[in-house]
């Protein structure tokens, strides 16, 4: 049986935060690496982010604060809203509103995309700000959260919950298909009605 730990977010990987290139230089933007913002968080469905709204140069890259950060790194929001997460499936950096880390070699990147989002209350009680809710970097690798100690353990976790969600995606996609063909009966129904003789529609 795998012994299990609290670590603290800065323990558990490199911490990052973003950087935002100079929007009044074109040779900047429309390039070919991620720029991940709250918002693509905000839109995302699955656990991995594949693409994102706007991309930046490597020029862009190399003029900001900006990390770039390899596939199996963990995205957080940390402001505007605080608590969106995924794992890039893509190299990535990201603007000012997300906070990053990439994993160390003991813990598995679907595992701490599950365990932040069932303790994600833990990360938005740490939000403070006049004009709105921030985390910043340093009270962010303070946060605790729980995990084995044996990696296999967490892998396992981790596609458990996984199999789950694949589950609930192809429900909610059989849902959504049965509420468009009753979208159509409705429509049928109400402007041709029903011959009762045949129980068919009316021409």
């Amino acid at each position: 049986m795998s012994e299990w730990n609290e670590t603290e977010f800065g323990q558990i990987g490199n911490v990052v935060s973003g950087g935002t290139p100079s929007t009044s230089i074109p040779e900047y933007w429309n390039g070919e690496i991620l720029f991940v913002t709250p918002y693509d968080l905000s839109r995302n469905k699955t656990a991995y982010l594949d693409n994102t709204d706007r991309k930046i140069t490597n020029a862009g890259l190399k003029s900001s604060s900006a990390n770039l950060l390899p596939p199996g790194s963990i995205i957080i929001s940390s402001r505007a809203p605080i608590g969106y997460i995924a794992i890039g499936n893509k190299a990535f950096t990201t603007n000012q509103g997300c906070k990053s880390i990439t994993p160390y070699s003991d813990f598995d990147s679907l595992y701490l995309y599950y365990c932040f989002n069932y303790y994600v209350e833990r990360i938005k009680r740490l939000g403070a700000g006049s004009t709105f809710a921030e985390i910043s970097k340093g009270d962010l690798e303070l946060v605790k959260f729980p995990h084995p100690d044996d990696k296999n353990a967490q892998i396992k976790i981790a596609s458990i919950l996984s199999l789950v969600d694949v589950c609930i995606e192809k429900t909610q996609s059989a849902i959504d298909k049965y509420k468009a063909i009753k979208q159509g009966m409705l429509h049928d129904l109400f402007t041709r009605g029903i011959d009762i003789t045949t129980g068919k529609l009316r021409p």
